[in-house]
């Protein structure tokens, strides 16, 4: 067996769960010091719940954008491009559904 080095580095991580999970949305974005909120998710509950326009519509100008693109186990693909299109909207906080 052989061993590499390698370095993890991990950010703060914090899960929400149950009916009032949203109501304080915005309140914990800021007090991450977001200011570009993107929001990952799959495309069943971006395009057939109401969901992430709920998000959307509590977190206001603090939403950069959404990628609605992922699936179960996603492969790395689509994954990558999750990361490009929150880069390219210049987001400092992501915030996982589903």
């Amino acid at each position: 067996m052989s061993t590499q080095d390698f370095r993890a580095v991990t950010y703060p991580v914090r899960v929400y769960s149950g009916q009032g999970a949203l109501a304080n949305i915005k309140a914990e974005v800021a007090r991450s010091r977001g200011k570009r909120a993107f929001i990952v998710c799959g495309r069943t509950v971006s395009r057939k719940t109401p969901l992430i326009d709920k998000i959307r519509g509590r977190l206001g100008e603090l939403c950069a954008g959404v990628y609605d693109e992922l699936e179960k186990d996603s492969p790395l693909g689509p994954v990558l491009a999750a990361r490009d299109a929150a880069r390219a909207a210049e987001a400092d906080l992501v915030i996982a559904v589903g």
